[in-house]
C-alpha cells in the first residue's frame, strides 16, 4: 500500500507495485574471471557487480532517478527513489518507460496505471546524500503510446527532458569544465548512440550500470555476455529486445547497456535495461519452477534511435 503526503520529497516509500510482466532484474549465475571489456576490477564469484565512482567517465552521465506519482486514492503525491537513466544531451535523460508510467497501488488499495508527475535526475550520484553534480527536475516526459495499453516490454523506453541543461553546467570538481553527456563529440568523445548489427552483438560482453535499490544510491556496474540477439517467442524473432547474462536488480531499470573497447576507448550504447527476461521468451524459464536465466533490454535499433532523436527535437 502506498502512503504519502503532498510533495513530500524526502519520504521513504514502500516498494512500488510494478506490472507483473516487468521483472526487477536477476543475479544470473556464478562465474569465474573471463575475457573482460569492463572498466573496473573483476569481482566475486556470485553477484558480479561492483561499486564505481560516479564522478568518473562514463559513470558521471548515469543518473539516479526519483519519480513522483499521484496516489490513485487521493490527491497526495508519492515519491519513489528507484530507477536509473542516462544523460544523452545537456537536458535529456534516456530511461525505461516503466520508470515513468507504471501500475501503482494506492493508499486504499486501488490499482491504477499512472504517468509520473515529476522526475528528478541526479547524475553520478555517489550515495544517499552525495550529489557531486546536483540534480535537475523534469520538464516533460515522452514514451510510446502503445506502451500504455499493456506495458509491452518491446516498447519499454522513454525520454525525460530536464528544465535545466545540466550537461552544460560547469563544476569545480571537473576543473570548471562542463559535465557533458553521453554522445557529445566534444565532451564525451567515443561515446556513441548508433544501431549495431545483430551479428556484431552476438556473444559480445556488455556492461550494465545503474543504482540498485539495495545499495543506498551508490552506482554499481557488472559485465557479461549477450545471450540472445534477438530473443525468440516460439521460434519467432523479437527484434526489439536483447538478453544478456549481466547481473542486475531492482533500481537499475532504465540504465544503459553498453559495449566498451579499451583499445579505441569507444563505448557504444547497446540497449536500455528493462529487467528480468520476459517469461514468454524462449529459454527464459526452462520450467515453471525455474528462475529466469537472463536479463533483458530494448535494443538500440534504427527505429529506436530515430524515435529518440524525434523526441529530442519535439520536446
Amino acid at each position: 500500500m502506498i502512503q504519502g503526503t503532498v510533495f513530500d520529497t524526502e519520504m521513504r516509500a514502500p516498494q512500488r507495485m510494478f506490472h507483473p510482466r516487468l521483472g526487477q532484474g536477476v543475479l544470473v549465475r556464478a562465474r569465474t574471471q573471463r575475457e573482460r571489456e569492463f572498466e573496473e576490477e573483476v569481482i566475486g564469484d556470485r553477484d558480479t557487480r561492483q561499486q564505481v565512482d560516479g564522478t568518473r567517465i562514463p559513470f558521471r552521465w548515469i543518473c539516479s532517478l526519483k519519480v513522483r506519482f499521484r496516489d490513485p486514492d487521493s490527491f497526495d503525491a508519492v515519491d519513489f527513489d528507484a530507477g536509473s537513466g542516462l544523460l544523452i544531451s545537456p537536458r535529456h535523460v534516456l530511461t525505461a518507460a516503466h520508470n515513468v508510467y507504471a501500475q501503482i497501488t494506492g493508499s486504499k488499495g486501488t490499482k491504477d496505471k499512472r504517468k509520473a508527475l515529476l522526475v528528478w535526475a541526479y547524475p553520478g550520484r555517489n550515495g544517499d546524500d552525495k550529489f557531486p553534480f546536483g540534480k535537475a527536475e523534469s520538464e516533460s516526459i515522452a514514451y510510446l503510446s502503445k506502451f500504455e495499453s499493456n506495458l509491452d516490454v518491446r516498447w519499454d523506453y522513454a525520454l525525460i527532458k530536464l528544465k535545466t541543461a545540466i550537461g552544460d553546467q560547469k563544476f569545480s570538481s571537473l576543473g570548471n569544465q562542463p559535465l557533458g553527456y553521453w554522445s557529445s563529440a566534444s565532451r564525451a568523445p567515443g561515446t556513441l548512440i548508433q544501431p549495431l548489427s545483430q551479428a556484431f552483438l552476438t556473444g559480445k560482453i556488455v556492461n550494465v550500470g545503474g543504482y540498485p535499490k539495495s545499495q543506498s544510491h551508490t552506482q554499481w556496474v557488472a559485465f557479461d555476455a549477450v545471450r540472445d540477439v534477438p530473443p525468440t517467442i516460439k521460434g519467432q524473432r523479437v527484434n526489439e529486445l536483447i538478453t544478456y547474462l549481466t547481473d542486475t536488480s531492482e533500481g537499475q531499470s532504465g540504465a544503459p547497456v553498453w559495449l566498451f573497447f579499451p583499445d579505441s576507448g569507444r563505448r557504444y550504447l547497446v540497449a536500455v535495461h528493462g529487467g528480468t527476461c520476459h517469461e514468454v521468451l524462449d529459454g527464459c524459464k526452462p520450467t515453471s519452477r525455474s528462475r529466469p536465466t537472463s536479463n533483458m533490454g530494448v535494443v538500440m535499433t534504427k527505429d529506436v534511435v530515430d524515435q529518440i532523436e524525434a523526441w529530442k527535437k519535439s520536446m
